[in-house]
C-alpha cells in the first residue's frame, strides 16, 4: 500500500501510529458507549486494518454489555496462551472445563455467588486443592484481561474474593526414627 491511505468511513473507526520504537504502533480505536476506546495495537497498518473491518463485522465481540465467559476466555487464551508453557496451558484447559456452568452468562454480570459455586462444584466433582487454584488463576487472568481492555470497571474485578479449600496433605509422610536407621544398616551387612 502507498503512503497515501484512504479515509475510512465515518464511524468506522480510527488507526493511528504511536511515535517512537514500539513493537505494536498502530493504534485502533473505536467509539463505544458514547467514548472513545483504543480495541486493540497491531504490527502493520493493513493487519490494523483487517482487525478493524473484522471488528466492524462482530461488534459484539467487545460489547461489554453482551460478551459471555466462554467468549472472553477465547480472547484470553489468544492473548496468554503464547506467553507460557504448553504444561501450564493444558492445566488452565482443564480447570476451564470445570468452570462449565459459566460458559453462556454474560460476563459483565457474574456474580461472585456464580464464581463460588463454580468452585464449589470443582470440589464437588472430587478435585482437589490444586484444580480450585488453577481455576481461580484462570478467573483471575480472565478478570486482569477484562479490566485491561475496559469489558469492565476495575471495580468489578471479584476473582480476588474467590474462596477455595486450603490445601491438605492426602497422607502425613513418617520419617524413620533412630531405631528403625540403626536396624536398616544391620540388614545391610
Amino acid at each position: 500500500m502507498n503512503n497515501k491511505r484512504l479515509k475510512l468511513p465515518n464511524g468506522f473507526g480510527s488507526i493511528t501510529k504511536k511515535s517512537g520504537r514500539r513493537r505494536r504502533p498502530y493504534e485502533i480505536r473505536k467509539f463505544i458507549d458514547g467514548r472513545q476506546k483504543v480495541i486493540g495495537y497491531e504490527t502493520t497498518y493493513e493487519s490494523a486494518l483487517a482487525f478493524l473491518c473484522e471488528y466492524n463485522k462482530n461488534p459484539l465481540l467487545f460489547s461489554p454489555s453482551e460478551i459471555t465467559f466462554d467468549e472472553l476466555f477465547c480472547l484470553v487464551k489468544a492473548y496468554l496462551y503464547p506467553r507460557i508453557k504448553e504444561r501450564t496451558q493444558s492445566s488452565y484447559n482443564c480447570a476451564y472445563k470445570h468452570l462449565n456452568r459459566l460458559y453462556d452468562k454474560q460476563f459483565a454480570k457474574i456474580r461472585i455467588g456464580d464464581l463460588q459455586s463454580a468452585i464449589r462444584d470443582i470440589h464437588d466433582s472430587g478435585a482437589g486443592y490444586s484444580t480450585q487454584k488453577k481455576a481461580r488463576q484462570v478467573l483471575h487472568h480472565m478478570y486482569t484481561y477484562a479490566v485491561k481492555y475496559e469489558i469492565i470497571p476495575p471495580e468489578k474485578d471479584i476473582s480476588r474474593y474467590i474462596d477455595i479449600d486450603k490445601d491438605k496433605k492426602v497422607y502425613k509422610k513418617t520419617i524413620f526414627n533412630t531405631r528403625q536407621i540403626y536396624k536398616l544398616f544391620r540388614a545391610t551387612d
